[in-house]
């Protein structure tokens, strides 16, 4: 049947329902591995608000065509709980707790799944970071660079990595959230790109699940249960950097469960009682001006 985008929907007996263009090319598959109960399409038929509606052997099916969204999970390759999506050159990167996935190429068959698994990464994947040529992968075991494929470890550590930030002072440093503090990998300019370990930041031994580097030489990180901490580099001295710890004594509503994000340009703190902003001239945080009332808690009469 005619689709109001001007493609054909194609009903098969054995292999559900195809999207082809006028050339002729089979551009989309709907069968069991993308959620139709049944494969067998008797009949076809598109309403007034462009939805297709499959008559099969097994029921009726309705499906939105086109569609701005689409569902990816064990049907289409991806195994576990998603951690991190990044878009790395022309493939699709996703992070899982049961290993790394990417976009597969054009597929050989309508029952060719959407994702394949990139060999050599297990268990959780919590950060994927697109730097240049390597991607970069925060992991249970340490960072791991993949490139052409095929996936290397970088930084061996005894805890998950949890963020990847790269700097924007100097883009050729990554910094590594730890679950045990803060540390650094460098590119070598020479040595196809190599990656040095620059170590962890002395005086930090808790946080890291996020993280957030200002134009001011300075990274903010959580914690676990003493608020955020700030890491000051501007001093040049990159092997004993200031360590400050913020809490609730510079208003901050609680110590547990903060973490820092970049919200269109600015340090946003998120805390259980809603965003918070950092006042560098007082010192001290309160409500962010514009977003407070975002994600805050819902008051009690």
């Amino acid at each position: 049947g005619a689709l109001p985008d001007g493609t054909f929907a194609l009903g098969t007996f054995q292999g559900g329902s195809g999207i082809v263009d006028r050339d002729g090319k089979w551009s989309m598959t709907r069968n069991r591995s993308s959620g139709l109960p049944d494969e067998t399409i008797d009949s076809q038929y598109v309403d007034s608000q462009s939805g297709l509606w499959l008559g099969l052997d097994n029921g009726i099916t309705r499906l939105e065509w086109p569609s701005p969204l689409s569902v990816h999970g064990d049907r289409t390759g991806l195994k576990g709980k998603v951690y991190g999506v990044v878009r790395h050159g022309a493939i699709l990167f996703v992070g899982t707790s049961s290993g790394l996935f990417r976009s597969a190429p054009e597929p050989k068959s309508m029952d060719s799944p959407c994702f394949l698994p990139v060999e050599g990464l297990k268990g959780q994947n919590w950060k994927l970071l697109s730097c240049g040529d390597s991607l970069l992968v925060g992991n249970y075991q340490g960072v791991y660079e993949v490139r052409d494929g095929k996936a290397r470890l970088i930084r061996p550590s005894t805890t998950s990595s949890f963020d990847l930030v790269q700097s924007r002072l100097d883009p050729r440093r990554v910094y590594i959230g730890l679950s045990e503090g803060l540390a650094s990998i460098y590119q070598n300019e020479g040595n196809g790109g190599s990656w040095a370990d620059e170590g962890k930041v002395p005086g930090l031994s808790e946080g890291g699940y996020t993280l957030v580097e200002t134009g001011a030489g300075r990274v903010w990180i959580s914690t676990r249960v003493n608020g955020v901490a700030r890491v000051d580099f501007s001093t040049g001295n990159r092997s004993a950097p200031r360590v400050e710890f913020f809490t609730t004594s510079q208003g901050l509503p609680g110590n547990n469960g903060v973490n820092v994000h970049r919200v269109q340009g600015e340090v946003v703190f998120s805390t259980a009682s809603g965003l918070y902003a950092f006042d560098e001239g007082s010192g001290r945080f309160h409500p962010h001006p514009r977003l407070a009332g975002t994600f805050a808690p819902a008051k009690t009469a």
